[in-house]
C-alpha cells in the first residue's frame, strides 16, 4: 500500500471532516452527474457556441490503479 492510503486509512474521521467542510459534501454524498443536459447554465449566443469546438477537464486528484491528470506516466 502507498503511504498516503495508509495515512488516510488511519486518520480517516480526521480527512473526513476536513473534505466535508472544505467541499460542502457529506461522506456517504451521492455525486453528481456528469451530464452536459443537467448544467443549468445559460445558453452561449450563436456566434460564441460556433467557435466552441471542444473543453478540457482538468482532474486533479488519482485514484489507486487509475493514474489520472498530473499522475499519468508512459509507463
Amino acid at each position: 500500500m502507498q503511504a498516503g492510503h495508509d495515512s488516510y486509512i488511519t486518520f480517516v474521521d480526521f480527512f473526513d471532516k476536513i473534505v466535508e467542510a472544505y467541499h460542502g459534501v457529506k461522506k456517504h454524498a451521492i455525486e453528481a452527474t456528469m451530464s452536459a443536459h443537467s448544467l443549468d447554465a445559460p445558453p452561449f449566443h450563436h456566434d460564441d457556441a460556433k467557435m466552441i469546438v471542444s473543453t478540457r477537464i482538468r482532474v486533479g486528484r488519482n485514484l489507486k490503479a487509475y493514474p489520472l491528470g498530473p499522475g499519468i506516466s508512459n509507463a
